[in-house]
């Protein structure tokens, strides 16, 4: 029984996303929208210096800019596969410009509506958790 409790609460844990975006009021309004809509718990890195301080353990989804303050999150990007954390592209970038290895990430373009960003977090929760449970 204790097993089944434990995954239960698994399950009911609020995710953690992980925002990487330099631009404040885009950064904010999309974690405010999470939050609500998605009962998630945010964190917001204006920059890659401060994206590469977040505990990968603790993170669930992460979406990403493709170039904040002066710098790309390739890098970082790479990161969070190694670390087997979903991602997701959300800029304004050319998608051509993604280097070959992280084109299967998601790829959304700013403007990009709030509810494909909502979706997009949800299938991939629900994804990850029947993984875990598979």
């Amino acid at each position: 029984m204790e097993l089944e409790e434990a995954s239960m609460v698994g399950l009911s844990r609020r995710p953690s996303v992980l925002i990487v975006e330099d631009d404040m009021l885009i950064a904010l309004s999309m974690a405010s929208f999470l939050e609500d809509e998605c009962d998630a718990e945010t964190q917001v890195a204006g920059s890659v210096m401060l994206a590469e301080s977040a505990a990968l353990d603790l993170v669930d989804f992460a979406f990403l800019d493709v170039n904040v303050v002066g710098d790309d999150t390739f890098h970082f990007a790479r990161r969070l596969s190694d670390a087997h954390v979903p991602f997701a592209f959300v800029s304004a970038s050319n998608p051509a410009s993604i280097p070959g290895d992280l084109r299967d990430a998601p790829f959304l373009a700013k403007p990009c509506p709030a509810d494909v960003i909502a979706n997009l977090l949800k299938s991939s929760l629900v994804r990850g958790r029947q993984n875990q449970f598979a």
